[in-house]
């Protein structure tokens, strides 16, 4: 059983189809006990906050950077701007937004995040509805049909260019526990060229499993795991929730407990 502040249709529809029983504060719920009790109602809006209304790439990023790096908030705006990957005046900007909203509270030595699942919930519902539409660069394929091959193809072809990228999504949470991997091959990217197309023999394809994406900050270049280059687990967590297969919230399920558990 799922508890939630909100549970968006989409988010919904794939809850149900994955036999999983939920109830929110909007009062969107499935409820199927037995065969005693069923209970669908989706599609309901939840009351929108001031908050909720001004989220935007720039805010979403900037919340990334407070997930992964708590003590990011009481740094200086440079240094935040930095850690978000965007503008010094845009961080000033939100970070003064966030205390006025109460989002930050005040402490002795600084601010802290009020809520950390109110936190947890704009990623999610940022992430998928605003800023992964800005940074997604398209949907390609290659000659290659196993996993392997085409991450080392990327390793030798992005090494030769000096270009930055990094795995999110299944592929990153497979290296990080070895749990799902899925079909898709999600990439961040800095930059994608033409150049770098011909050389990954890679062609645009509206259904194809490899996503390239715009990076945007050093969160989405964390670690290397096995000589990849993996983006932070917050960022895995986020790509891995908006799939539409249930065994990537499976996974991002296992992720949080061992990688997020402060959320």
């Amino acid at each position: 059983m799922l508890f939630a502040r909100y549970v968006p249709q989409p988010s919904a529809e794939k809850l149900i189809e994955a036999g999983v029983n939920f109830v929110d504060l909007a009062g969107n719920m499935h409820l199927a006990l037995d065969n005693d009790y069923i209970r669908t109602v989706i599609g309901k809006k939840e009351e929108r906050t001031h908050s909720e209304k001004t989220l935007t790439p720039a805010r979403i990023q900037l919340l990334f950077a407070l997930a992964a790096q708590p003590e990011s908030v009481n740094w200086t705006v440079r240094q935040l701007a930095d850690a978000a990957g965007i503008s010094k005046s845009n961080a000033a900007k939100i970070r003064h937004e966030l205390i006025t909203e109460r989002f930050l509270a005040p402490r002795k030595d600084g601010h802290v995040v009020e809520d950390a699942k109110e936190l947890e919930d704009q990623l999610v519902r940022g992430y998928e509805q605003v800023l992964r539409p800005k940074i997604v660069i398209g949907r390609f394929r290659a000659q290659e049909a196993a996993e392997k091959w085409l991450i080392d193809k990327f390793k030798r072809v992005f090494s030769e260019a000096s270009v930055g990228w990094s795995l999110t999504g299944g592929p990153a949470a497979f290296l990080l526990q070895h749990f799902y991997r899925g079909v898709e091959t999600p990439v961040f990217i800095d930059p994608l060229t033409d150049n770098l197309q011909r050389e990954l023999r890679v062609l645009p394809d509206k259904t194809g499993p490899i996503i390239f994406m715009q990076s945007f900050g050093p969160l989405t270049r964390w670690k290397k795991i096995q000589g990849t280059q993996i983006a932070h687990p917050w960022l895995i967590f986020t790509e891995l929730m908006q799939s539409e297969d249930p065994r990537a919230h499976e996974a991002a399920v296992h992720l949080k407990g061992e990688f997020l558990i402060a959320a």
